[in-house]
Formats: structure tokens, sequence, C-alpha cells
């Protein structure tokens, strides 16, 4: 990871110690690059304790816009509004699900119709990450009818035991996403876990609470 972002001039006047501990912590916990500074951008601002490292909402938007992470608004739609030969349904469906939903992709590929619950919109499921370590692995999550038609109706068979999307491997779909990207002219690097990292982008932009967000 570079160290050149924490001379970025919109950085002025922000405690460069503590860009100084963020660049520190990624580097120890990370070698995928600045995509994976987000959640410990996160943790820095939600720790409570006494002298230790935290970011207001500010200065959180302010160093997100510096690394460029995740997708802003208009380029989530410019890749929606992008067709390309030979794409694969199952992909699309799924990463737009999680540029909005902001899923896993361990979480996204084991969705069934059975985590749906269509007559109240709400999606329903436990996070493979934390399931069994944690009281909160389980997520509701309200959708609307545009992610609703992302879903789809469950089989004529009535199986709601039936993937919702049926992914090939993580590497195979990030290489679907690459194209994708660059098809729609996207000058970024993005795998598929950026679309998590887009949700959280962009809910924070919304207004919500860090300590929220950083939870999820």
């Amino acid at each position: 990871m570079s160290d050149d972002w924490r001379n970025n001039p919109r950085l002025a006047g922000m405690d460069q110690s503590k860009l100084d501990m963020l660049q520190n912590l990624a580097q120890q916990g990370s070698t995928k690059g600045i995509n994976d500074m987000l959640p410990f951008l996160m943790g820095a601002a939600a720790q409570g304790k006494k002298g230790g490292l935290k970011f207001n909402a500010n200065e959180i938007s302010t160093i997100i816009e510096v690394l460029k992470m995740g997708k802003s608004p208009e380029e989530i739609q410019r890749l929606i509004a992008c067709h390309y030969d030979n794409e694969n349904p199952n992909v699309r469906r799924a990463f737009i699900f999680c540029l909005y939903c902001g899923l896993r992709f361990c979480d996204v590929k084991d969705l069934t119709y059975k985590n749906i619950d269509y007559a109240n919109k709400l999606l329903k499921f436990e996070q493979n990450k934390t399931k069994g370590h944690s009281a909160s692995s389980g997520v509701i999550i309200p959708l609307n009818d545009g992610l609703l038609s992302l879903v789809g109706e469950p089989p004529a068979d009535g199986n709601k035991d039936a993937l919702i999307f049926n992914l090939p491997s993580y590497e195979s779909c990030c290489k679907s996403v690459k194209r994708w990207v660059k098809r729609a002219g996207i000058d970024k690097h993005i795998s598929w876990h950026c679309a998590r990292h887009s949700f959280a982008v962009n809910i924070l932009n919304n207004g919500a609470n860090i300590k929220t967000v950083a939870s999820l």
C-alpha cells in the first residue's frame, strides 16, 4: 500500500499521527491494497476507548474519497446500465444485490428462497463469518421492489431450498466483475468484496452511524 495518500492536500489539518497509525494497522493486517483499509478505518471510528485511534464522520468521508474506496452511486448506475456479450446473469444479479445489501460473497452464494420473507419484504440470514460465534450473526435487511426483482420468485416446484444465485467460484466471479467494470468504463481495481465496501461507503455518506456500519 502506498504511503502517498497521507500527503493528499485534502487531508491537511488532520492529525498526522492518526493517519500514520491507520496506515500501520492496514499494512500489518492486509496485503491486498487500499480497499482493505476500510475495515480498519471503520474500526478506528467506532473505537471508544480513551486514547484510542478515532476519526469523526467528516474525517472518515474525506479519507474514503482520497483512497477512492468502493464505487460512487454514479458508477454503480453506469455498471447497472452496462451489458456485454456472454455475461453471466447470475453474477450480474448477485453483484448488484451485494452493492445494495452489503453481503459478503460467502453469504450471497448460499442464499436460498427460504431466506426471503416476501410478505414483509425482508431478507433474513445468518452471516457465515460469525455464525456460531456471535449473538449478532443474524441479519435482517429490508428489500425494495428492485431488490426483490433481482431475487425473483421461488421455483415453480415450491423448493425454497433452491439457491437464489447459482454462482461459479469466487475467482471466476471476480473475473466476470473485472470484465464488466472495464466494459462500463470504470477505471478501478474491483473485486467482489468491493461491493460490500461500496455499500458501507454509500450508507455512511447518506448519514448512517459509523458504529452501526462497523458492526454489519
